[in-house]
């Protein structure tokens, strides 16, 4: 089952902190969480967003987890700021050549550092629960203190945010190991009830 909302981020809806969210977004939220909560099945929730804040992400890994689900969290990419394959288009043609790699520094502000390190402390109690399983996208397109924006010929991310179809399989490794993870993570829990 997949639970998407255009525009809208992943949260748990407080009226305080979300007041300034589109009532259609806080809905979704709401009634999405009402449902996954309220079931057995889905015993695995894969949460993916276009993250800003990390309370909202512990608050939201705390909910499942107590209700006994096992989570995936993805972890954010690229803060890249512009969209890429218009500017790798001009690149191009400045270059007047074919630009098949692209990489950049990993600093701070690409990858986001500090909602990361927000985001881990956040969770730091449930690092060692087998039922959080944290996927790293960055693992796959950044290394040696750079990040690629582009590689083989095929933009990372297809604009400012989200990935390029052609290259999301290039994260298919890092999603079958999370999802055995998150498989053993639900038998060993079922085991601790028993």
């Amino acid at each position: 089952m997949i639970a998407t909302q255009s525009a809208c981020r992943a949260f748990v809806d407080d009226a305080a902190s979300n007041a300034s969210d589109q009532r259609p977004c806080r809905q979704f939220n709401r009634s999405t969480l009402d449902f996954v909560l309220a079931q057995a099945e889905p015993s695995i929730v894969v949460l993916g967003s276009n993250w800003s804040n990390a309370a909202e992400i512990s608050v939201l890994v705390e909910r499942l987890l107590s209700a006994g689900k096992t989570v995936v969290l993805i972890m954010p990419l690229l803060n890249i700021g512009f969209d890429l394959p218009q500017r790798w288009i001009e690149n191009q043609i400045r270059a007047g050549k074919a630009i098949g790699e692209w990489k950049v520094e990993a600093g701070p502000v690409l990858t986001m550092s500090a909602l990361r390190n927000e985001i881990a402390r956040g969770l730091v109690r449930y690092r060692d629960h087998p039922q959080l399983v944290v996927v790293d996208p960055l693992s796959v397109v950044c290394e040696q203190g750079y990040c690629y924006l582009v590689r083989h010929g095929q933009a990372n991310v297809r604009d400012t945010a989200h990935i390029s179809n052609v290259n999301a399989g290039q994260y298919r490794g890092l999603f079958d190991a999370a999802f055995r993870a998150a498989l053993r993570g639900g038998t060993e829990a079922e085991k601790n009830k028993d």
